[in-house]
Order: structure tokens, then sequence, then C-alpha cells
């Protein structure tokens, strides 16, 4: 039975370490996720100035037909603005980042929300039958949950990558090469790290997306 209570401790003190690192990643990087967005959702509004500068040009063309004695209707000018719709890429590039955010704070509530549990497990720990709530753990997938939550902050850092190398795209090709290629060895990394655990049962390159993905070893 302490051997019992030893294995919780030791499980349930990892698996709130691991939730207390993400929790603390995951603050971080939405903080700059945010600050890109705040920047960038503007571009899918219509800019007033837009609205401003097609306002003076009617202006201007009522005043110019005034002046040399012509009789203003409504042919007289161009239609204005109407119907203003971002370009693609643009929302591409917010979806993309939206995405991520709403990501990466469903992780951090989730990881805040499963401290809570072990806070409760821990709290019986002298208490109750050992085997009934080493069961409760595997019966209910909480492994399965904890592994599963750096998924999504790994996919929500992936989709803030794609939405920021779509950007530079559009603005400096010299820029976007240089960063595309760091990305592409970053995440050439990651997936090699990822398939060879799966490959040689002696690799340690183990981590969540590895186990939740449960590939066989040899």
């Amino acid at each position: 039975m302490d051997e019992a209570r030893e294995w919780d401790k030791h499980v349930i003190g990892n698996w709130n370490d691991n939730m207390d690192v993400m929790l603390i990643f995951a603050g971080l990087f939405s903080a700059i996720l945010t600050a890109f967005i705040i920047e960038f959702y503007k571009l899918l509004q219509p800019d007033p100035e837009d609205g401003i500068q097609n306002l003076l040009g009617h202006i201007n063309q009522t005043l110019l037909a005034l002046a040399s004695g012509q009789v203003v209707t409504a042919s007289n000018f161009s239609a204005p603005m109407v119907g203003f719709q971002p370009p693609a890429l643009v929302l591409w590039t917010n979806g993309l980042w939206f995405i991520s955010l709403s990501c990466s704070l469903g992780a951090a509530m989730t990881a805040m929300l499963v401290k809570q549990w072990f806070q409760t497990y821990s709290s019986d720990l002298n208490t109750g039958d050992p085997h009934m709530r080493f069961n409760s753990i595997t019966s209910w997938y909480i492994a399965g949950i904890v592994s599963a939550l750096p998924l999504f902050m790994h996919m929500s850092v992936v989709l803030f990558l794609a939405g920021l190398l779509i950007q530079l795209w559009q603005i400096n090709h010299t820029i976007a090469i240089a960063v595309t290629t760091v990305i592409g060895i970053f995440l050439t990394f990651y997936m090699v790290t990822l398939v060879i655990p799966m490959i040689f049962k002696s690799c340690p390159y183990k981590s969540s997306a590895m186990l939740v993905s449960g590939g066989s070893s040899i």
C-alpha cells in the first residue's frame, strides 16, 4: 500500500509539473499571439480613411460640376465604395491566428481543470483503496488527457507559424525565405523525433505526441 501511495505521489507530481510548464508557456504564447492579432485584425475591417477619401472625392466632383455650370445628377459620379471584402490571404492569416489563440486558451483552461482534479485526488491519498484509485485514473483516461494537452499547444504554435509565413510572403520575400527555412528545419526535427520512437523502442525521444499516437515500437 505504501508503494501504491508513493507511485501516486510520483506520477501525480510529474503530471502537475507538466501542467505548470504548459500553463506558463500558454500564457506567454497567448500574449505574443494576441499582440499580432491586435495589429492585423484591423485588416478585416474597411479603413475609415478610405470612406473619407471617397466622400471627399464626391464633394470635389460636385464642386467641379457646379463650377462648370453642369447639372448635378447621380449619373455624373462613380458609385460609392460598398461591399468591403478583405483579401483572401488576410482572411487566412487572421483565421489561423484566431484558431491558434483558441487552442492555446482552451489548453490552458483544461490544464487548470486537470490541476484541480490532481489536487482533489492527492487529498485522498491517505484514504481509500489504492487499487481503486489506480483503476479510476486508467478507466477515465487521465493519462491520455494529460498527454493530449501539449498537442493542442503544438498545434497552436504550428497554426501561428503558418499565419506568420502567409503575412511574410506578402510583405517581403527575402525575409519570408529566411523564416520559412528556419521554421522548416524545426518542423522537420519535430516530425523526425515524433516518428523515430515509433520505430525504435530504445529511442529516448518519447513525447506526449508519440504517446497519444500509440504507434508500435520494435
